[in-house]
């Protein structure tokens, strides 16, 4: 995957995707272009299922979600893509997310390090909080 393909998925999430928790982290894109769900979903989750959607004299909406670690990989990957409202938004689910299941997420660091080319010691501090302390 390539800062490309990261900066792509984050413009669609700007405008297509909403980020919740609920249960947990989640994040859902939902739109009328298969291709495009398609491609954010080979980027995020190959294996995630395509929901469809129809509605009498609407166009077929397409949808998938991820949700859960993975979806707070992903939140902690797109973070310097987004805009001011969807890092907000963004940060607040990272931080009920650590408060309620803490820390202990290594995976999590190791995809950060992979998706952004950076050493393990710097995913950790993205982790940590210390690059979320100020929303711009």
């Amino acid at each position: 995957m390539t800062t490309i393909d990261i900066a792509w998925l984050a413009g669609l999430l700007e405008g297509e995707g909403s980020f919740a928790f609920s249960k947990g982290p989640a994040i859902q894109v939902l739109m009328t272009d298969e291709d495009i769900i398609s491609k954010a979903r080979s980027l995020m989750s190959p294996t995630a299922k395509i929901g469809i959607e129809t509605r009498e004299n609407c166009k077929t909406r397409y949808y998938f979600s991820v949700s859960g670690s993975l979806a707070i990989q992903w939140m902690m990957t797109i973070y310097p893509f987004m805009g001011r409202r969807r890092r907000e938004k963004i940060r607040e689910i990272i931080l009920k997310w650590k408060q309620m299941y803490g820390q202990k997420h290594i995976g999590t660091i190791t995809m950060i390090a992979k998706a952004r080319n950076i050493s393990y010691n710097e995913a950790k501090k993205i982790f940590e909080g210390s690059l979320f302390g100020t929303v711009q």
